[in-house]
């Protein structure tokens, strides 16, 4: 199976700052290029630190009926019952189905604990603060703010400026525990080795073994989403500075930040798809 018999695009999306706004959470100005996805067939997948019982509820909304992807790539949904079936190595919870990448949440927040005695600073992850701090820091609703809480494979956490620890020092003593350190537009994340990347790789494969032929086309705004990105074949970038051409190749620089910048990035890549053929991006996937 195909998109205009040559090429099947799948698309691969942050949400916070991406597709959705970064302070208001608004995704309406997105909704052109969401409804003609829609009525293509051609599939969004949210891909965001956001838990699933953040994403569930969103994803209905948006009127999504893909996979998508939770915590940083620590875990994959994929619709159950549909006509495409799960894949293999997932399992059954609740109506999808879900597929395990990521590193417990328990071991992660055991592993930023000991980290901060270890370096002596003041880390705050989610485990350690109430939903109004939630609240606070993200500018989500109490009940919302306690879905964000319901973590399975990614730890966020806050490092206090009165105790400053370089990046690169950090990101060095959490591999040493195998574990990975992603920044956010809000957060810090502590994460297994899996990545948005790493689930990217799973859905296409997923998409290519019912008979698809897979182009990934993916958007993000922020350091957490440069794997996913690089791993595209095409990549859109968001934030508000200048694209990140070093860190990944070939990305494109969306005309605006967030949902507005998504929308004309969507659709003038969709137009443009017909004219394509060949992939000959230097993001392309091998």
């Amino acid at each position: 199976m195909s998109y205009n018999g040559e090429i099947f695009p799948v698309i691969f999306t942050d949400l916070d700052g991406t597709l959705l706004d970064h302070h208001t959470y608004a995704w309406d100005k997105a909704e052109p290029a969401l409804a003609r996805c829609r009525a293509s067939k051609i599939p969004v997948v949210m891909a965001s630190s956001k838990t699933r019982a953040e994403m569930e509820p969103l994803q209905r909304e948006l009127g999504l009926e893909g996979p998508f992807i939770t915590e940083n790539g620590g875990g994959v949904f994929f619709p159950g019952g549909g006509a495409l079936k799960p894949p293999s190595e997932s399992e059954p919870d609740g109506l999808l189905h879900k597929l395990t990448l990521g590193v417990s949440y328990s071991t992660l927040c055991r592993a930023l604990d000991e980290t901060a005695l270890l370096l002596n600073l003041k880390m705050t992850g989610f485990h350690n603060m109430s939903i109004t701090d939630i609240m606070e820091l993200t500018g989500l609703s109490s009940q919302n703010a306690e879905k964000a809480a319901q973590r399975d494979f990614d730890a966020p956490f806050v490092l206090d400026p009165s105790t400053p620890c370089e990046d690169k020092k950090l990101r060095k003593i959490f591999r040493r525990q195998g574990l990975e350190l992603s920044i956010g537009g809000r957060f810090y994340h502590v994460h297994g080795k899996a990545d948005k990347a790493t689930a990217l790789d799973k859905v296409a494969a997923w998409y290519k073994t019912n008979g698809f032929q897979v182009i990934s086309v993916a958007l993000g705004d922020s350091q957490n989403d440069f794997s996913m990105l690089r791993r595209a074949d095409y990549a859109f970038y968001l934030g508000e500075g200048p694209a990140p051409v070093e860190e990944v190749p070939g990305v494109i620089q969306a005309a605006e930040p967030g949902p507005s910048g998504w929308n004309r990035a969507i659709l003038d890549f969709l137009t443009e798809l017909p004219n394509m053929g060949a992939i000959n991006n230097p993001n392309q996937m091998e």
